[in-house]
């Protein structure tokens, strides 16, 4: 896979959470790199270090300016910064394909146990992208993120993980989510069944929410496909 992994530090829930208050702060992309920059040097200090956390940050949460991030935005409001996680999954999915390949990854291996190895994900992450050098610590940093998200907890054993699960029912949310998932995925259009059970979405167990809501969505809608309803996203 010839795709850059883009992925190259972790980020923290709290630096997430602050770049999306900034933005509905209506601070200018400028004004929140100063200001970012300023918050991730109280953990990294070598510069390039700062950029590489910064610039997934602003991609995620001002660039690019499109529906999906003006969702995000709506959606983002008056929610809590742990209740924001399922928006900050739903970009970070949307925005690279390292992340989305990494957690569906994670998701598969949770269904068939309950504690998994970091050399098992890296067993699964080669076999999709290929072995790179860099690959490795890509891997072990983009894991520590998915921990700070508090969507998986260190096991008993060092190097050995375990899921931790969010109850979900903001509709805003799991749209987005469906939207991300389906383009990621490849697909056109999936069951709603197919969806709440995609592993991409393994911390996550989606309540009082279902099919029938995503059409609110103008960017999804729902179809008859033979004896199946299916969920189509009409623009990425």
């Amino acid at each position: 896979m010839a795709e850059r992994v883009g992925l190259l530090r972790t980020v923290t829930l709290d630096w997430m959470d602050q770049a999306v208050n900034y933005r509905l702060a209506e601070k200018s992309q400028e004004e929140a790199i100063e200001l970012l920059d300023s918050l991730i040097s109280g953990l990294y200090q070598n510069p390039v270090n700062i950029r590489q956390a910064r610039t997934i940050l602003i991609n995620m949460w001002y660039r690019p300016d499109d529906w999906f991030l003006a969702q995000s935005l709506q959606a983002a409001e008056g929610l809590t910064a742990f209740e924001r996680t399922p928006l900050h999954w739903a970009l970070l999915i949307k925005r690279y394909q390292f992340f989305y390949d990494l957690a569906s990854s994670i998701g598969r291996l949770f269904e068939f146990r309950d504690e998994i190895s970091i050399d098992l994900i890296r067993t699964r992450i080669f076999e999709i992208w290929g072995f790179r050098g860099t690959l490795d610590a890509c891997i072990r940093k983009n894991v520590k993120t998915i921990r700070e998200m508090k969507c998986m907890q260190e096991g008993k054993t060092n190097g050995f993980y375990t899921r931790e699960t969010q109850m979900l029912s903001t509709v805003s949310a799991v749209q987005l989510l469906c939207a991300a998932v389906i383009e990621r995925s490849g697909k056109e259009y999936m069951t709603w069944e197919e969806f709440i059970s995609h592993p991409v979405l393994f911390p996550f167990r989606i309540e009082n929410v279902t099919q029938a809501d995503m059409a609110s969505c103008e960017h999804l809608c729902l179809e008859r496909m033979g004896d199946d309803i299916v969920i189509r996203l009409l623009q990425n």
